[in-house]
C-alpha cells in the first residue's frame, strides 16, 4: 500500500536535480519568499483538495476537523522566526554559499510551510515531522559562516528560542512527545 504522506518526499527527490553554478544570497532569499507566497496563495485551494482525498481514511479520527482547533500563534511565529534567522545568517555569511545551502533552505522553508498549513487543515501539522530535520541541519550550517563575535551572541539566543519553541509545541512534558499538537482544542 501507498501511504498518502509519502508523496511529501517528492520535493526531496526533485531537489537532487537542482545544480546552480553560483548560489547567491539573493537566490536563497528569493526562492524562500516565492515558496512561502505560493503556499499562502495556493494553500486555501490545495489543502481542502488533499483533505477531501483522505477524508474517508481519517473521518473518525478527528484529525481533519480543522474547525475545532485554534492555532497557537506562537508556533507560527517561532517556526517562521527560526527560518528568518537562518536566511539572515546565510545572507551575512562570510563563506561561499553552495547548492547544499540552497537545498537546506528550501527544505527548511517547506517545514515552515507545513506548519503554516495547519491553520487550514490541522492534519497538515503531521507533515512538518518530515521536514524538521532540515531546519535543524540548516541552523548550525547557517551560523557557521557568520563572524565569531556575532555568533557568540546569536547561538545562546537561538538555543533559548528553540527550547521555547519545543516547549510551546509539546504540551505537558517531553515524556508526552507522542501527544504532540500544534493547536488547542476549542471549548464547546
Amino acid at each position: 500500500t501507498f501511504h498518502f504522506t509519502a508523496i511529501i518526499m517528492l520535493p526531496i527527490y526533485l531537489l537532487t536535480f537542482i545544480r546552480l553554478r553560483k548560489v547567491t544570497r539573493k537566490t536563497i532569499v528569493i526562492v524562500s519568499v516565492i515558496l512561502i507566497i505560493l503556499a499562502l496563495l495556493l494553500g486555501n485551494i490545495i489543502m481542502p483538495v488533499i483533505e477531501s482525498l483522505v477524508i474517508e481514511k481519517y473521518i473518525y479520527s478527528g484529525y481533519l476537523d480543522s474547525m475545532n482547533y485554534d492555532a497557537n500563534i506562537l508556533v507560527y511565529v517561532f517556526a517562521f522566526g527560526v527560518l528568518i534567522v537562518c536566511i539572515a545568517a546565510l545572507v551575512i555569511s562570510e563563506r561561499r554559499l553552495t547548492n547544499r545551502d540552497l537545498r537546506w533552505t528550501i527544505l527548511a522553508t517547506l517545514y515552515v510551510i507545513s506548519v503554516l498549513m495547519t491553520a487550514i487543515v490541522f492534519m497538515a501539522g503531521r507533515l512538518s515531522y518530515y521536514f524538521i530535520p532540515f531546519i535543524m541541519i540548516l541552523l548550525p550550517n547557517a551560523l557557521a559562516g557568520i563572524k565569531k563575535d556575532l555568533r557568540v551572541l546569536a547561538v545562546p539566543i537561538l538555543i533559548l528560542v528553540c527550547v521555547a519553541y519545543f516547549a510551546i509545541t509539546i504540551p505537558g512534558n517531553t515524556i508526552g512527545i507522542d501527544q504532540m499538537t500544534f493547536a488547542k482544542k476549542k471549548e464547546k
